[in-house]
């Protein structure tokens, strides 16, 4: 079984965490995994740790990770892979594959554009 986890920042306010949920869900709809769960890597709850253990208990042995990040900063090239590693000696039979994170798209450009004619 593969497992999917969209991996966001995490924040102090509930409703930041709520849309990363709602994302999720229509991520869910478009994307066949086995089990596809949020965490975050601070400041909210579930932590990373608590959803691949999670994820593991229900038999997913793989799971890929979607850093919900818009930039490659530190959490990305450093805090996440960090806590990745500390994970594995747990699950010897499990690959975790981590994809990059959003990046530059154009349809982001999209949105700003939108945004920006609406102000």
């Amino acid at each position: 079984m593969t497992g999917l986890i969209m991996l966001a920042h995490g924040s102090r306010v509930e409703e930041t965490c709520e849309t990363c949920n709602r994302i999720l869900q229509d991520v869910k709809r478009a994307v066949a995994f086995d089990h596809a769960e949020t965490a975050f890597l601070q400041f909210a709850k579930p932590e990373l740790g608590e959803v691949v253990d999670r994820l593991y208990n229900v038999g997913c042995r793989e799971i890929v990770v979607f850093p919900f990040f818009l930039f490659k900063g530190h959490h990305v090239r450093k805090d996440i892979p960090a806590a990745l590693a500390r994970l594995s000696p747990q699950y010897a039979d499990l690959q975790i594959r981590v994809l990059d994170s959003i990046g530059y798209d154009p349809k982001l450009v999209d949105i700003i554009v939108s945004r920006v004619k609406g102000a």
